[in-house]
């Protein structure tokens, strides 16, 4: 028996054989969340030694570092959030234009 991915369902089937089908889409949650918790410890890293080796440019990368876990962040509230039943987040209307 082969390993499914996180964007397949096994459905059993009546005669008693194992059907592979194309998963839900909100199943990126459990990536985004690994990819999310890396990210945060990456930005503590870097700010910390920002800190305590006074230099600017770890601090600076802290930052940028914070920007893309706040966007994974936001990746994974969708998936969470579409994955429990909610409504999809809609990008709005800056983003659209």
């Amino acid at each position: 028996m082969s390993e499914s991915s996180v964007f397949e369902k096994r459905i059993d089937t009546p005669s008693g054989a194992a059907e592979v089908t194309a998963g839900d889409p909100s199943a990126i949650g459990t990536p985004a969340f690994t990819v999310l918790s890396a990210l945060v410890d990456v930005a503590v890293l870097l700010v910390t030694l920002g800190i305590f080796l006074g230099d600017e440019a770890w601090l600076k990368a802290g930052g940028w570092v914070t920007l893309g876990f706040t966007a994974v962040g936001g990746l994974f509230l969708h998936g969470l959030t579409t994955a429990t039943g909610g409504r999809e987040m809609p990008l709005g209307r800056p983003v659209l234009r």
